[in-house]
């Protein structure tokens, strides 16, 4: 809300927020309850501002990625790897089984692609969610 007023300032030109959820928003996992509420509660606040401010030349869609290379991702495995007492290259492993790329997303695959939904030539996507995942999941 505090941001509108300075998004709605240029009539003349598209506006872009672009909102990170998770692949969770669209999973339950057990343990994870909250977090997975938390994040698809993102994805209906993503489809309503969309709604609400398409006709001031806001587009507003939300990111779900999968598995992403980072700490907190590198902190699930090796939790995983303790609470089953194997390595954490073979939890690595039984984490990517479901995953048919067999891989984590690269943080700068995520943000070349927010790239492109905040860059001036995407002008046709709003109140959309889209998945980044390596195939983990195909709605």
């Amino acid at each position: 809300q505090e941001c509108l007023p300075y998004l709605k300032n240029d009539a003349a030109s598209y506006k872009k927020v672009v909102i990170l959820s998770s692949i969770l928003a669209r999973l339950g996992v057990p343990g994870y309850s909250a977090y997975c509420a938390s994040k698809a509660g993102l994805l209906g606040l993503t489809r309503s501002l969309a709604a609400e401010h398409s006709g001031d030349k806001i587009l507003i869609n939300a990111l779900c990625p999968g598995w992403v290379d980072t700490k907190m991702a590198r902190e699930g495995i090796e939790g995983f790897a303790e609470a089953l007492n194997i390595t954490k290259e073979q939890a690595y492993q039984e984490a990517m089984k479901p995953v048919p790329l067999g891989k984590m997303s690269e943080p700068e695959e995520i943000a070349q692609f927010v790239g492109y939904l905040l860059s001036e030539k995407q002008t046709s996507l709003t109140g959309q969610t889209i998945d980044i995942n390596n195939g983990a999941l195909m709605p």
